[in-house]
């Protein structure tokens, strides 16, 4: 989900947690404006545009709250394929309406769509600026695809869990990286646009806020590609304000490429850690061509 529709969820849930499972009385033009909205919101979803029908069903929300909205609203983005959002409102519409004699056919819609997998496509294009056939395809740090597995101007389908994903694509004479956000149910698809020529022996991808340094290589998070010299490196690596204890990273000799990728997470939930290295997972590959 995007932060605007992320923000828009949580403005929607507070509208519908302060009236409660039984509304307050509305002042009776907020009344009439959130009736005028809700009708036009029905209009607009059996004409098929369901864009301006959410748009309205979140307007009448917050001009005047009521289960039924919520529910039409959950019916509108599950019908989008906003299957998180269409979660949210479900279960935030049961919560009003505990009694309802369709709970246990929302119950059975809001199974069915945890169960909506969620997809990263790696598409190429027609003319690509980096011949899939030659590359390595790794997602967070796991290698998903190899030079030989891909034809030109493929699509690599790969099911991921929602949330933050690394992608990386190495070939014997380029490199791209991205990073990408997928809500729960979504298909989220990249186009690799690599530049024809990135020289280096060393590729590494590290998490958001982790400063990376090897050999003369010096990375604020992303991913990069450089060169390096063979043989064992020392690796260090700064968390925020704090330096992590240090790695070695044996760097490949030739034409074989050494990918890296360094992820941290906090070592618990509590205040205290944020201010320490978090714990650091290292994974090393040999890229050969």
């Amino acid at each position: 989900m995007s932060a605007a529709r992320f923000a828009c969820v949580l403005v929607l849930l507070a509208a519908v947690a302060e009236a409660g499972p039984r509304r307050k009385q509305a002042p009776t033009k907020l009344e009439k404006a959130a009736g005028r909205a809700f009708d036009q919101a029905l209009e607009a979803e059996n004409r098929g545009d369901l864009e301006d029908a959410a748009t309205l069903y979140e307007k009448s929300l917050v001009l005047a709250a009521h289960p039924f909205t919520v529910f039409n609203l959950a019916e509108v983005r599950a019908a989008q394929g906003h299957a998180f959002d269409a979660i949210v409102l479900y279960e935030t519409y049961l919560a009003l309406e505990p009694t309802t004699r369709d709970r246990a056919v929302v119950e059975a819609v809001v199974k069915e769509l945890w169960k909506k997998p969620t997809t990263l496509e790696i598409a190429w294009g027609r003319r690509p600026t980096m011949d899939p056939s030659t590359a390595y395809v790794i997602v967070d740090g796991k290698i998903v695809s190899k030079p030989g597995s891909l034809k030109s101007a493929a699509t690599l389908r790969i099911p991921v869990a929602a949330g933050v994903h690394s992608i990386d694509v190495v070939s014997d004479v380029s490199y791209y990286g991205d990073v990408v956000t997928i809500g729960h149910g979504k298909t989220f698809q990249i186009t690799v646009n690599a530049p024809t020529r990135v020289d280096g022996n060393v590729v590494v991808r590290a998490s958001e806020h982790l400063k990376i340094y090897v050999d003369k290589l010096v990375m604020f998070g992303g991913g990069v590609r450089q060169a390096a010299s063979p043989g064992p490196q020392r690796v260090r690596v700064g968390d925020r304000n704090f330096e992590c204890p240090p790695a070695t990273l044996q760097i490949a000799k030739g034409d074989t490429i050494t990918y890296l990728h360094v992820a941290g997470e906090e070592l618990t939930r509590s205040r205290e850690t944020q201010f320490h290295c978090r714990a650091l997972t290292f994974t090393r590959h040999e890229l050969a061509f």
